[in-house]
């Protein structure tokens, strides 16, 4: 039996959503393998978010054998560079591109509007088209105890959240972290610093 913890659940969501996504271009695939690319700004590690998307591609890896080639390019720094190397990737004949990181949203896009025959996720974006779609962790747990910690301090507590680019993705993250120290300290106070 498998010990279910937040990094199971997290990993099998992943590899769910890319399984639904994939679904359909696997049924109509010809005899070459479908080519998977993810793009990550650092390296894979133990932790993080580039382990986090890599993680989530060994089910697929491991659910569809020689019907899928999976690539992950790491330590690719965010702009004109990870555009010519996604570029590259999709002339290579990649038919799948996971963007993980926001920075890589408007070169990701540029690809799925150029390409129809391409899907593109990506992370933490805001910009949608027909083979382009965004996804995000969600942090509200996270930000939610920050905030009662904050708030269980002996003195009048004070929390901020400071981004390190403002996104779309930030603000939902900023409402738990807020709303969290009221019940137990209605005189702590948060502030947003994006």
């Amino acid at each position: 039996m498998t010990k279910l913890t937040r990094r199971n659940l997290m990993t099998a969501a992943a590899a769910t959503g890319l399984a639904g996504a994939l679904g359909s271009r696997l049924a109509f695939a010809a005899d070459e393998p479908l080519g998977i690319t993810l793009v990550i700004p650092s390296p894979v590690g133990d932790v993080g978010w580039g382990h986090a998307l890599a993680a989530g591609l060994e089910p697929i890896k491991a659910a569809y054998g020689d019907k899928v080639k999976v690539t992950v390019l790491e330590n690719i720094a965010e702009g004109p560079d990870a555009d010519r190397i996604m570029n590259k990737t999709v002339a290579d004949g990649n038919k799948f591109l996971v963007a993980g990181s926001f920075g890589y949203q408007n070169g990701a896009l540029q690809i799925a509007r150029r390409d129809p025959s391409v899907t593109v996720l990506h992370a933490s974006g805001f910009q949608v088209a027909p083979n382009f779609s965004p996804f995000a962790a969600k942090y509200f747990q996270g930000t939610y105890l920050l905030g009662m910690a904050a708030a269980a301090l002996p003195r009048p507590a004070s929390s901020a959240l400071s981004p390190p680019l403002p996104s779309p993705s930030s603000l939902p993250r900023s409402t738990p972290l807020r709303s969290a120290p009221r019940p137990s300290n209605p005189i702590s106070r948060s502030r947003w610093s994006g």
